[in-house]
């Protein structure tokens, strides 16, 4: 009788525990992710506001695979890099735990976290970092946005259906993006039979164009191309408005996706711009309409690619790892190939070009007249 009850309390001990596992699964089994962002101040290169929209856009994806009920259980972890990009391969390389990553929307933050993705065999997927370089077989970084090449061929193709014949590019010297448009236009442009009869370097933060004024005034051009981020267009927009050289241009994604800083310090001034459109919230598609719906509560500004493509980070993680369990050992350009086509906020992807998600890209004519 004994025995007989002590068998009973182990079954029951035993059934106790499997059930208490069942109930911990959902942090027990799910896959780590580590978000690697900005989350806690804002520096030059990486705003907190690009923190938080790289994790509400993650956070929206896991729970998107929640509600389907048939993705992955992933279990996030928020990873400062702390404003210092020394600290993106520290951070890869003592984090054991986690394989695969989300985040770094810069490219040349990318750049320095893949040695580190190669010593422990980790992935990442940017969202937004665009630079050509990035994209190569054996690569352990997929990228979700448009490569620079890419945008800038699509610009130079519109433009010089309009009639562009003639432009001078300004660009930053200490920005590999910024170089890698304005030489990606230059031998688009010139295949197509248009000129770029200028080229001036600036420096990130600074813009001082005022030197270059003189040879500017002696040159034959309709547009300025202006591979720089939002601040530094703004100035350089201001200063061909006010020396009354021109007031078009042609622009890139790194002035923003919906131009609320050229609309704050440009208000009062009439121009017109060529742009990339990869991105709006305006997209009507299932994906989008749920990542619309979870983010406008969580943060102060429109939803940019920057979030969306978060966002659809965590669905293609789901098809890269259902397609391949074991990617992070596996051809990572294969599995890719595989995972594809994707539903995601920009409808749906069916192609990639090596480790770069080929996305619609519509060019547009922004106007910005006086308020």
């Amino acid at each position: 009788m004994v025995k007989l009850l002590t068998y009973c309390l182990l079954i029951c001990l035993l059934i106790s525990m499997e059930t208490q596992q069942i109930k911990a699964g959902t942090n027990t089994d799910c896959i780590n992710l580590g978000v690697l962002a900005e989350l806690k101040k804002t520096y030059s290169d990486t705003p907190h506001r690009f923190g938080l929209e790289i994790t509400n856009g993650v956070k929206a994806g896991i729970e998107y695979l929640k509600q389907k009920n048939n993705g992955r259980c992933f279990n996030q972890i928020d990873l400062d890099i702390g404003g210092t990009i020394s600290n993106i391969p520290e951070i890869i390389l003592k984090e054991k735990r986690i394989k695969y990553y989300i985040g770094l929307g810069l490219s040349h933050y990318v750049s320095v976290a893949l040695n580190a993705l190669n010593q422990t065999k980790g992935l990442l997927i940017t969202p937004t970092a665009a630079n050509d370089e990035l994209n190569y077989s054996g690569s352990r970084s997929i990228m979700m946005f448009p490569r620079n090449s890419m945008i800038s061929k699509e610009l130079t193709q519109y433009a010089f259906s309009k009639g562009i014949k003639n432009v001078i590019t300004v660009y930053a010297e200490n920005s590999k993006t910024s170089i890698n448009s304005k030489n990606g236009f230059r031998k688009h442009f010139s295949k197509l039979g248009g000129k770029v009869v200028g080229e001036f370097a600036v420096r990130r933060n600074t813009v001082n164009l005022s030197q270059y004024l003189n040879k500017m005034k002696k040159l034959e051009f309709s547009h300025v191309f202006l591979p720089l981020l939002e601040l530094e267009a703004t100035k350089a927009v201001n200063f061909f408005i006010q020396n009354k050289l021109t007031s078009s241009f042609i622009g890139t994604n790194g002035w923003g996706n919906y131009y609320e800083v050229m609309n704050m310090y440009l208000k009062d001034k009439e121009f017109n711009a060529i742009l990339p459109l990869v991105y709006t919230y305006r997209l009507r598609n299932r994906e989008n309409d749920y990542f619309i719906h979870y983010v406008k509560d969580k943060q102060s500004v429109l939803p940019s690619h920057l979030s969306a493509f978060s966002f659809d980070s965590v669905l293609l993680l789901n098809k890269l790892i259902e397609t391949c369990p074991n990617i992070v050992n596996e051809n990572i350009e294969l599995c890719l190939k595989k995972s594809l086509p994707l539903n995601s906020t920009t409808g749906l992807i069916k192609d990639v070009e090596i480790l770069n998600l080929k996305r619609d890209i519509k060019i547009y004519e922004y106007k910005n007249t006086r308020k």
